[in-house]
């Protein structure tokens, strides 16, 4: 994404690298190892990973160069958001057929999306 303000020189690029995901895992720190394998694996300052019927978010600080005139580049800190970008499939619902989640025996899932 990039953002200009009218009337200004101020402008900011928002790098984001979001998937579908693939694979599984139960527990909330599988389910984390994942999204932070895939934040190391790309230069982004948002980061989106579904495919786990979770909401966990993680933050990760690191140190890039910022471009200058005249090749002066500087370091910067930066920190960038991920996220496990959750669900609207329920399981354990009364009343209706077991869904695969169930019949697997997967915990229930959190509904949702996550907070800004």
């Amino acid at each position: 994404l990039f953002f200009r303000r009218d009337n200004s020189n101020e402008s900011h690029i928002i790098k984001g690298a979001f998937t579908h995901g693939s694979g599984w895992a139960i527990t909330k720190g599988a389910k984390l190892n994942k999204l932070r394998r895939f934040m190391n694996d790309f230069e982004a300052h948002i980061y989106g990973y579904a495919h786990m019927h979770d909401l966990i978010r993680d933050e990760k600080p690191y140190m890039t160069l910022t471009p200058q005139a005249f090749g002066q580049s500087k370091i910067k800190a930066v920190e960038s958001v991920g996220s496990v970008t959750g669900s609207w499939f329920r399981t354990y619902t009364q009343g209706i057929i077991a869904s695969y989640g169930e019949q697997k025996a997967y915990p229930p899932t959190v509904i949702g999306c996550p907070d800004p």
